[in-house]
């Protein structure tokens, strides 16, 4: 589905919300490569906090729950910054 600001007119591509299967098998890697700074952030300190107290255990849990909720929270923030979905026309 494809989002667009309606001040700048920027474009993008933006998945259906639900589970990222993407997030679940690369992590941290999904928010650097479409440039969500925030949430690469939080990904990032919450696995290397979760890690470092369980030894690494704890990392089954915490992927497939970032997984579970990333794509409707890179949308929300998407609508939030002014991104609204495109019409098919």
């Amino acid at each position: 589905m494809w989002m667009v600001n309606e001040r700048t007119g920027e474009r993008r591509d933006v998945p259906h919300r639900g589970f990222s299967w993407t997030t679940l098998f690369v992590a941290c890697f999904v928010p650097l490569f479409r440039g969500d700074w925030k949430w690469l952030l939080i990904m990032f300190l919450v696995h290397l906090a979760v890690a470092s107290v369980t030894f690494g255990f704890g990392l089954l849990i915490s992927w497939p729950v970032f997984a579970a909720i990333y794509n409707e929270r890179y949308y929300q923030d998407l609508y939030n910054k002014g991104f609204r979905e495109a019409s098919e026309a």
